[in-house]
C-alpha cells in the first residue's frame, strides 16, 4: 500500500509543479499554490517512502482534500481573489479530472492508513 501511496503522491505531486508555470503567468497567486501544493505531495511521498507513513496520514488526508476542495470551488463558482480576467468557474479538464482521481485514491489510502493507525475498523 506504500508503494502506491507514494507513486499517486509523486504523480498527482509532478502533475502540480508541471501545471506551475503556466498557471504563474496567468495569476501568480495560484501558480505560487500549485508549486507549493507539488512542492508538498513531493515531500510527503518521501517521507512515505522512508517508512514515515504513520504520522503524515493526517498530513496526506489533509493535504489532499485542501486540493480536492479548491478544484470543487475552481469548477463550481471560481475562485476568491481571482483577478477579473481569471474570475468565474474554470473548466474541467482531463487533467484536472486525473488530478482530482489521484487525490481521492490518495485521500482513501490514507484514511485507511489513519483507521488502522488508530485501531478503529472502517464498521465501527
Amino acid at each position: 500500500m506504500n508503494t502506491t501511496l507514494v507513486a499517486l503522491l509523486l504523480f498527482d505531486g509532478g502533475l502540480h509543479l508541471f501545471l506551475a508555470p503556466a498557471h504563474l503567468t496567468a495569476w501568480p497567486l495560484l501558480g505560487a499554490s500549485f508549486l507549493a501544493c507539488g512542492i508538498v505531495q513531493c515531500a510527503l511521498a518521501t517521507l512515505v517512502r522512508d517508512g514515515r507513513r504513520g504520522p503524515l496520514a493526517g498530513g496526506i488526508v489533509g493535504a489532499s482534500a485542501v486540493a480536492l476542495l479548491a478544484y470543487l470551488l475552481a469548477v463550481t463558482s471560481g475562485l476568491p481573489l481571482a483577478p477579473a480576467a481569471h474570475s468565474g468557474a474554470e473548466s474541467v479538464t482531463p487533467l484536472g479530472l486525473v488530478s482530482k482521481l489521484a487525490e481521492l485514491a490518495t485521500l482513501g489510502l490514507a484514511s485507511i492508513g489513519t483507521r488502522r493507525r488508530l485501531g478503529s475498523s472502517a464498521f465501527a
